[in-house]
């Protein structure tokens, strides 16, 4: 099928940005005692969906290229949907590294530190849950 790449990297994508700021002020929720309130965390979530579509852009461009080039060079979905999880990982942290090395501290009290991490575990979940290929797609 035409275009599944771009589909399935636009899927991967949009849903660590939609999900990892819910997973992130959650987690923020759980441990602060729940102190944050439902206010605080409707304030916070576009903004931070708004960042992180802002500033992984560039990185969902590359993560497409790799998927295209991925399937045009490997025929085996395991490997190749390993290499797409690898990369993603890499590309998710590259990402929150560029822009945050000089302030960020690899500490869980640190607010891009945390992110970060929700947005690799994101990414890296929706490599497995989405499928690579169309239905119709037997390789092996």
């Amino acid at each position: 099928m035409k275009f599944y790449s771009l589909r399935y990297s636009l899927k991967v994508w949009l849903s660590s940005v939609f999900l990892s700021p819910l997973v992130y002020l959650f987690i923020q929720w759980w441990f602060s005692s729940k102190r944050i309130y439902a206010d605080t965390i409707f304030e916070l979530y576009p903004m931070m969906v708004f960042f992180e579509l802002l500033f992984s852009f560039f990185t969902w461009a590359i993560f497409w290229v790799i998927i295209e080039i991925s399937g045009m060079f490997l025929m085996n979905r395991r490997i190749r949907r390993w290499l797409i999880f690898i990369f993603s990982v890499i590309l998710a942290t590259s990402t929150f590294m560029v822009l945050c090395w000089p302030v960020t501290r690899i500490s869980f009290n640190d607010i891009f530190f945390d992110v970060g991490l929700c947005n690799c575990v994101c990414i890296g979940v929706g490599c497995w849950f989405f499928r690579l290929e169309p239905k119709g797609n037997l390789q092996r």
